[in-house]
């Protein structure tokens, strides 16, 4: 319990870490990696939740020459997998926890297509999606879709990543997500937030830190669902599961290296693969792959509700304390 409250302090200071296939170009990718929730100030969760990840050495990046085909263009090439290597696999994650971001990243990273569940939603199964994707990204069961989706994954071998983040942030990050969506504020002018959002969209106007109605409504159901959502995988489903931290992905890209690994695809397993992964670093670094520019009056609200729901964060992560220690 102390990593707990080693959390629930520095979360509460405000120490804080700052759809759909993908596009045709770069810029394309990180535009829609853009558009969904926000990742700056991120709370971490506790070093109980950090898993031993492979060690990878900080090997020097590798520059466009003559001899060399230069990044960009090598990112953009995208292709659906062999069809006799397909296997259905899986990351799921609560909304706003950095899905989106995980299904441009690992695109760009492994050369291959990701996709979504909610891009098929006439299917009745999961058996029924095209034999074309790394993975599909879900946030099943927090969000139902194909009917018998848990008689599927109990009968069928699948590998699944679960990404886990704060169930604060991740719910705050969605919360910002449906605004921006209601007003239709995609692309370009998702950057532009200062516009939608006043500190009333957050905050109740007679006072200094309690959330507004709409807010208050909104975290409720939120961390409701983000329970279930992660008793199911952690407790229920009997697969293949892999335990990814938001916050740790943040902090080291490297490690959708270990990801693409557990999804059968080295990316040191010949020479273009390892150009292909020194470039997505390359990018990543120069670009800041999926961290939004700082918009004042979000990130001063979230700091500001955050401390109303100190007590709710502490028993939630208590609860994914004790699934975790349940699976193990």
């Amino acid at each position: 319990m102390t990593a707990f409250r080693s959390l629930e302090q520095e979360a509460m200071r405000g120490k804080c870490k700052r759809k759909h296939i993908l596009a045709a170009t770069i810029s394309g990718i990180l535009v829609w990696g853009f558009m969904f929730g926000f990742h700056l100030m991120d709370a971490p969760l506790p070093e109980k939740f950090h898993h031993n990840w492979l060690e990878y050495s900080q090997s020097k990046d590798l520059k466009d020459t003559e001899n060399l085909e230069p990044c960009d263009s090598l990112l953009e090439k995208v292709s659906d997998v062999n069809q006799s290597d397909y296997r259905i696999q899986l990351i799921t994650a609560s909304p706003g926890s950095g899905s989106d971001w995980c299904y441009s990243a690992m695109a760009m990273l492994t050369g291959h297509t990701t996709d979504s569940v909610y891009n098929y939603l006439h299917s009745k199964s999961l058996a029924e999606l095209p034999h074309r994707a790394l993975y599909y990204k879900t946030h099943w069961p927090f969000m139902r879709h194909f009917g018998p989706v848990d008689k599927y994954l109990s009968t069928h071998p699948v590998r699944v990543v679960l990404l886990l983040r704060n169930p604060y942030d991740a719910g705050f990050s969605e919360f910002v997500r449906q605004a921006v969506s209601s007003k239709n504020a995609y692309s370009k002018k998702y950057l532009n937030v200062e516009s939608i959002f006043k500190e009333s969209s957050f905050l109740e106007s007679n006072s200094s830190d309690r959330p507004s109605r709409a807010l208050r409504n909104h975290l409720t159901r939120f961390f409701k669902n983000w329970r279930s959502h992660h008793e199911y995988w952690l407790k229920n489903f009997t697969g293949s599961l892999k335990v990814v931290q938001y916050s740790d992905l943040v902090k080291d890209v490297t490690l959708f290296q270990d990801i693409a690994n557990y999804f059968g695809f080295d990316v040191t397993s010949t020479p273009t693969r390892q150009r292909r992964f020194q470039c997505f670093l390359t990018k990543s670094r120069e670009k800041e792959v999926m961290r939004r520019p700082r918009v004042a009056v979000i990130e001063n609200s979230k700091e500001k509700v955050r401390n109303s729901y100190k007590e709710k964060i502490a028993e939630e992560l208590e609860y994914l304390e004790s699934c975790v220690e349940s699976r193990s």
